[in-house]
């Protein structure tokens, strides 16, 4: 459309090596609200191995959408595909299960009086450097 700039994403620094090094432990919070790319983010961070889902359990809205214009003008987005983690289980409708459940994780918020957040604070403390 008219007025529409495209622009290509380009690194900064020395982009060699992966942006978290796999010796660094990666902890993701999730709760209910997670969903759709976050949701796809977090799964497959997890089935790698590569992170910890602290919180709650995912909404379970992994669908992809496409949209498609109708008559009149308005847009419908139509779910095409759904994603799910390499076994082929499906989240949509389901949601992933956190490898640490913490009740009452979703606040909302990010604050000082975050269970999931603490939680996350004490699992870091515990893991020791390079293990």
């Amino acid at each position: 459309p008219e007025g529409t700039v495209k622009m290509k994403a380009s690194p900064t620094g020395d982009q060699s090596g992966p942006i978290i090094p796999s010796d660094k432990p990666v902890i993701v919070l999730v709760d209910r609200h997670t969903a759709s790319s976050a949701e796809n983010l977090a799964g497959s961070l997890k089935q790698a191995n590569r992170a910890l889902l602290v919180g709650e359990k995912t909404y379970g809205k992994a669908g992809i959408q496409l949209p498609r214009l109708l008559p009149g003008g308005a847009i419908a987005l139509v779910v095409v595909a759904d994603r799910g983690d390499l076994t082929g289980a499906i989240y949509t409708g389901v949601g992933i299960k956190p490898d640490v459940a913490v009740e009452g994780a979703s606040t909302g918020n990010r604050g000082d009086d975050d269970p999931a957040l603490d939680k996350a604070k004490e699992l870091l403390r515990k893991r020791k450097p390079g293990s």
